[in-house]
This record gives C-alpha cells, sequence and structure tokens, in this order.
C-alpha cells in the first residue's frame, strides 16, 4: 500500500492507495484515534477537531484537522502510519 502524508494549510492530508479490503481496517485506525485510543504510542496524545473522509476504488483520502493548541506532527503521523500499514491483512 502506497501512502502520502502532506500538509494543506491547517489540515493534515492523507492518501491512501491500495489493492483489496483495507479501507474499513484503516478507517478503524483513525476512528480510535479521533476519540482518543490510539494504538500508537507515539500519537496517543493526538487531538482531532475534525476527520473527513473521501473514499473511492482503491483510495482513501482521510484530511485531520487539530486544535490549533496541538497541531499534528507530520513525522509522528508517518512513523505511526507505516507502522499499522505493515499490520493489515
Amino acid at each position: 500500500m502506497e501512502h502520502k502524508i502532506y500538509r494543506e494549510q491547517a489540515t493534515l492530508v492523507i492518501d491512501l492507495r491500495g489493492e483489496g479490503e483495507w479501507q474499513g481496517a484503516v478507517l478503524a485506525v483513525f476512528e480510535a484515534c479521533r476519540v482518543g485510543l490510539c494504538a500508537c504510542p507515539l500519537a496517543r496524545e493526538l487531538s482531532l477537531d475534525s476527520l473527513r473522509v473521501e473514499a473511492r476504488s482503491g483510495a482513501l483520502r482521510l484530511t485531520l484537522e487539530a486544535p490549533p493548541e496541538a497541531p499534528i506532527d507530520l513525522g509522528v503521523m508517518d512513523r505511526c502510519l507505516r507502522q499499522r500499514l505493515k499490520r493489515l491483512p
């Protein structure tokens, strides 16, 4: 699975592409983080104001917005995402 993370104004955008049935598993990971149950130790303090999802065949775009006082660290998000993606079926 390929992924790209970048900043777009005050948001962090994650583009994912892959084969198979992976989208539900990725969404579950981010939903857990959104409610404070992040499995990645590096992102346990992650606070999200919003999580927008755009799904297409074989692709997923997640747009994360954090409170101004707690911005999302792009490097931490990249490391956590790499760890989680390795565990997907």
